[in-house]
């Protein structure tokens, strides 16, 4: 008998035929809808190169977020499954405030044959979310966390040492590795009651199941792919499932909850609440909590402190190492309050470190302070919450419409069980919202800037009723260690510390670097004047923009010395002559460039009058007369560093000194004569005379000055 290979193929072709016609009707729901997005692929949708391992999911958000800027929402497809990728900010406070109640599922469901340990805070269905959250919150009040404290100084003493014998031996120091040691230690000692050491045992068990837990492996990728396809993650998922992880954690949680029962053990911790839910499950609403369940949630306060808290934690380091200047101003506050308690680490000194506070916060520029960093580095103390920006560790955020619903104010309409994504990441490297996003500028966070951006466009922590809860405990555990190494160590680049970071495309939403994070560490004495001329040396922005309410200021230079500094209150910059700049840009001679409208209510930043002539390839033009705007000052790209003429008050009489501009360092200072520094001391006053007591003050760093000539500059003062 003959196959009938003809009518074989025919079959296939028309088979073929019905399944792309199929997958094209399946691809028109979103241009049905009114959506824009990018043209899906049949049977891939827009999934293709992540399906490859060429992107990472991340990427597919990043890339439907940037090639669509005028959308407020764009659509895409994982296969035939339509995914809306929120742009607009509006709608994202929607999504997680506003209407939190349409919005109160994540995406990712648990299913227990195929994730035992998935039952916890994170992804669990809004009706058990709720009395969990509200049971577990208790956990993380600041009451708690100082009850807890000292749990994280003992641990943080043990970094400080393994630190100190790591810079002993002359070693690279690899960010993540320390990091992680540390946030282990916490979280066993917090979370789960028992004291890991792991700078002691670099093979012990927690550490090793630490880092499997986040390792991507055959297994973890084939899991992530199978999450889009439901049907086959239930039947294939189980294959996925690490034993020895749930057993491990599983082990431990009930071992532990165990033992405080039987001998009335109570430590105020994590889990006590977890003995507590387990004697009354009444108060979630279930009639009995198993074990797994109870391990579930000491295994998500593991994951989401250990691997959070590390990342942020080396990205700090690694970002001070290349900013000295912050490094320094940090490590001053630190020294200077902690030698208030002896160097002991406290609960309460931690609060009283405004400027490292402010680096989480965002708020140092209402604070008012003694010290003289606190008040010349408006805008350029917000490291942390910066690296949180430039560093996001979810790359995204998720949520699941739980009815059918139309967003306000638009004609975009989801039906229930829509899944909506916010690309963390796209939005915070958004060069439209922040300008060079891949430059580390903690001025970005300063008080002016903050208020020009929308809310919901600084997500590291998420936002609304479903944030993360374990937030301020985050930043507790990250400030202990942050101060350890800087009131011990000096971190600097070295020759390991990456050139340009690379992100791991086989991971979910975590971001992994796919590299490791070197610096070179070194013993660090305390503040000298050597730091105070450090910091000035790379402060850009100093004396030009100290117009501040009070007028004196002071600053601790070490072995209990102190300086007083003069704070200039008024400022008429212009050129003695014409200069001629960059890019042929001219600025007369004789022009005022800027000038503080009101001294007395300043606080750093000044209004400019722009009344400079530029040239142009031979033509000449002017900026509207009168025109008025608030920059930082000074800004380079508008004030042209060159022959200066500043006149400024002071309570002194009128004296001249020369600044000296050194080419190759880009720095502008100010030297004091030894004839001016007699005729101080003349004056009798002893706040002019400590002005003089340091010969050289170097006063401000201009960026791209290395792009102008050396030139001789006037400053009449």
């Amino acid at each position: 008998m003959t196959w009938p290979v003809i009518e074989t193929v025919g079959l296939a072709v028309t088979v073929l035929i019905l399944l792309y016609y199929y997958s094209k009707s399946k691809l028109e729901y979103w241009r049905k809808r009114g959506v824009n997005g990018p043209k899906p692929l049949p049977f891939l949708g827009n999934y293709k190169d992540v399906f490859l391992g060429k992107a990472s999911v991340s990427d597919s958000f990043e890339d439907a977020y940037n090639n669509f800027r005028d959308e407020q929402v764009v659509g895409i497809y994982v296969g035939h499954t339509p995914l809306l990728v929120l742009r607009d900010p509006d709608i994202i406070k929607t999504v997680l405030i506003k209407d939190f109640s349409v919005f109160a599922d994540r995406t990712i469901r648990t299913v227990r044959t195929v994730e035992p340990l998935s039952e916890h805070l994170f992804r669990l269905e809004s009706d058990r979310w709720r009395p969990l959250r509200a049971k577990l919150s208790p956990v993380f009040t600041s009451g708690k966390l100082r009850e807890m404290f000292h749990l994280l100084v003992e641990c943080a003493d043990h970094f400080g040492k393994y630190l100190d014998n790591l810079v002993k031996k002359g070693e690279f120091i690899e960010c993540r590795d320390i990091a992680a040691k540390y946030t282990t230690d916490v979280i066993g000692s917090c979370a789960f009651g028992i004291e890991i050491n792991s700078f002691a045992s670099e093979n012990s068990e927690f550490r090793q199941m630490g880092r499997k837990v986040f390792q991507t492996n055959i297994k973890s990728m084939f899991r992530d792919r199978l999450r889009d396809f439901p049907w086959l993650f239930k039947v294939l998922g189980p294959l996925t499932i690490e034993r020895d992880i749930v057993e491990f954690f599983k082990r431990i949680t009930t071992e532990t909850i165990d033992y405080r029962m039987k001998n009335n053990v109570r430590r105020y911790d994590f889990i006590d609440t977890l003995v507590d839910l387990k004697q009354h499950p009444e108060k979630l609403g279930e009639k009995e909590v198993d074990d797994l369940f109870l391990t579930s949630q000491a295994f998500v306060f593991f994951i989401a402190g250990f691997e959070t808290s590390s990342l942020t934690i080396s990205h700090v380091i690694i970002e001070l190492a290349k900013k000295p200047w912050i490094q320094e101003k940090a490590r001053a506050e630190i020294l200077e309050v902690l030698a208030k308690t002896n160097g002991v680490i406290t609960y309460d000194c931690i609060k009283e470190m405004k400027y490292l506070d402010a680096c989480f916060q965002g708020t140092l520029s209402t604070i008012q302070t003694e010290t003289l960093f606190c008040h010349i580095v408006n805008g350029i103390n917000y490291a942390v919450i910066e690296t949180l920006r430039k560093y996001p560790v979810l790359l995204w955020l998720s949520r699941t419409a739980l009815q059918d619903y139309t967003f306000p104010g638009t004609k975009i309409s989801i039906e229930k069980g829509q899944q909506v994504f916010l690309p963390v990441r796209a939005i915070q490297r958004d060069p439209e919202i922040y300008p060079d996003p891949d430059d580390f500028d903690p001025e970005r966070f300063s008080d002016e800037q903050v208020k020009t951006r929308h809310p919901m466009l600084f997500l590291p922590f998420g936002d609304g009723p479903r944030n993360c809860i374990g937030a301020r405990f985050a930043k507790y555990q990250s400030k202990v260690a942050l101060i350890t190494v800087l009131s011990k160590f000096k971190l600097e680049v070295c020759e390991k510390t990456f050139k340009e970071y690379k992100i791991d495309k086989k991971s979910l939403f975590i971001l992994q670097p796919t590299h490791g994070l070197y610096v070179k560490m070194s013993s660090s004495n305390k503040a000298t004047l050597e730091t105070v001329l450090n910091v000035y040396c790379n402060c850009p922005q100093t004396v030009l923009k100290l117009s501040f309410r009070k007028f004196w200021a002071k600053v601790v230079i070490g072995n209990g010395h102190t300086a007083i500094y003069a704070i200039l209150r008024d400022l008429n910059i212009y050129p003695v002559s014409d200069f001629r700049g960059p890019k042929r840009s001219v600025q007369d001679g004789g022009f005022p460039v800027s000038k503080s409208e009101d001294p007395s209510s300043c606080c750093g930043i000044l209004v400019f009058r722009d009344t400079r002539s530029q040239r142009k390839k031979g033509k000449a033009f002017k900026h509207a007369e009168g025109m008025e705007r608030k920059i930082p000052m000074p800004n380079c790209s508008t004030l042209r560093p060159g022959c200066w003429k500043t006149v400024t008050g002071l309570p002194c009489s009128t004296t001249e000194h020369i600044v000296f501009i050194d080419r190759k360092s880009g720095v502008v200072g100010l030297m004091c004569s030894k004839r001016r520094l007699a005729e101080y001391s003349a004056l009798g006053d002893s706040r002019q005379s400590r002005v003089c007591e340091i010969p050289c003050l170097v006063i401000v760093d201009c960026r791209g000055l290395a792009e102008y000539s050396a030139l001789g500059c006037k400053w009449v003062i």
